[in-house]
């Protein structure tokens, strides 16, 4: 019994420690790939559109994905997530990761990734967009 109260222990020290989901996927990618090989990383995106924004002259292919955002999981978090974690088999923690999911978009121009960044509010800036662009074509 002492040996598992010190794996727990240790346990609940690894876990006070702080995480970015966001920052784990961005390293994944870099500007100058094309969207089939930001898909090869990423997995399917969430959504595909096409974005102008106010003073550009075209049109930005966006790949929208769910991710965790920047926030920090600080240490009280951390040790909830891992007890209920650890009483679901896992189960909560997909909970929590998609209950704090946002958007994230990846732009691209001429087939090349320009940029990586928490998706833009289109009310807020100005910009026009296409949802859903499913053509298989969507490289051009």
């Amino acid at each position: 019994m002492r040996r598992g109260m010190w794996l727990l222990l240790v346990a609940m020290i690894l876990m006070a420690g702080c995480a970015h989901q966001a920052t784990d996927e961005m390293a994944k990618v870099q500007v100058g790939m094309t969207p089939k090989q930001v898909e090869a990383k990423l997995g399917q995106p969430e959504a595909i559109k096409r974005v102008r924004f106010p003073g550009h002259q075209r049109d930005y292919l966006v790949l929208q994905y769910e991710l965790i955002p920047e926030t920090q999981l600080c240490p009280s978090e951390a040790t909830g997530r891992w007890l209920t974690g650890m009483f679901t088999l896992g189960l909560s923690e997909v909970a929590w990761s998609h209950a704090k999911a946002t958007p994230h978009w990846v732009y691209f121009l001429d087939g090349k990734m320009v940029y990586f960044s928490e998706a833009v509010d289109c009310a807020k800036t100005g910009c026009r967009t296409w949802l859903d662009i499913r053509d298989k074509n969507y490289t051009r």
